[in-house]
């Protein structure tokens, strides 16, 4: 009883654990999933929409085509559209403090990053061209690198937290498959164990039932060859009984006969 309670108990032990190391798993997966990635998505697109712009406003400056100038407007407001969508977007799927803290640093930064941005653009409009790229140089520029900056550190933050999620989970399969390796190693020795102690036993009592049994056949063949012998006896006995009746039998029909004839003879002589 003891081993096989073993067995349960080595059982229940794989199960629990596994289900802990499942459950780390899906936890870590969970926050890859809905916290790490997206994260990763959205502050990528918002890197390249405001590199995207510093881009545009160089071409603002130095071009003199109306047409140009106006296609480049609509894809910078474009731009900022999509980077206000993009932080609203991320802002909900923020759980953590640190996380929430670095939001704010870029939309703060993005917040002024545009407002140069816009700057350079009222002049670079109405043909100053000099004044836009002085401009440019002198606010835009460390206002791009700082932008640029703020929205990279919270990139990595994400990038960092996705790969270490990942390594928790890599770290959970590995136990939940040493665990499992394990318990079925210690599961597979109690029942070497147990067949070890149980089969001499079981051996031992099937060789005591059939000695058992084999006696009770001889004594039961015994028995028969008794009860045969003594059938035959009685079988004897009733012929010779029959014969002996057979021959009483006879002897009162002789002795029948002669009383008959002494009888006639005494009628004879009496006549």
């Amino acid at each position: 009883i003891f081993g096989f309670i073993s067995v349960i108990f080595v059982t229940l032990a794989i199960s629990v654990l596994t289900y802990s190391r499942l459950s780390v798993i899906k936890a870590h997966s969970d926050k890859i999933v809905t916290d790490s990635l997206p994260g990763v998505m959205y502050l990528g697109e918002l890197l390249q929409n405001l590199q995207e712009n510093y881009a545009y406003v160089e071409k603002h400056i130095l071009t003199t085509n109306d047409a140009l100038i106006a296609t480049i407007d609509k894809d910078i407001r474009e731009n900022r559209e999509t980077n206000a969508l993009t932080l609203t977007l991320y802002e909900s799927s923020i759980v953590e403090a640190q996380d929430r803290e670095l939001w704010n640093a870029d939309q703060q930064a993005v917040e002024a990053y545009d407002k140069t941005l816009e700057e350079v653009l009222i002049l670079s409009r109405s043909n100053q061209s000099v004044q836009a790229f002085t401009l440019f140089v002198a606010k835009v520029d460390p206002a791009f690198q700082k932008c640029n900056e703020a929205v990279q550190t919270h990139f990595d933050y994400n990038r960092k937290n996705a790969t270490a999620a990942s390594r928790e989970i890599t770290g959970a399969i590995a136990s939940s498959r040493t665990i499992t390796i394990a318990g079925l190693g210690v599961a597979l020795a109690i029942a070497a164990v147990l067949c070890f102690l149980i089969i001499p036993g079981t051996s031992r009592v099937l060789t005591s039932v059939a000695s058992a049994l084999e006696d009770g056949s001889n004594q039961v063949a015994s028995a028969a060859s008794q009860v045969s012998s003594a059938s035959q006896s009685l079988a004897e006995g009733s012929s010779e009984q029959a014969a002996s009746l057979e021959e009483t039998s006879s002897s009162l029909e002789e002795m029948s006969s002669m009383t008959k004839q002494i009888g006639r003879a005494s009628c004879r002589e009496r006549v």
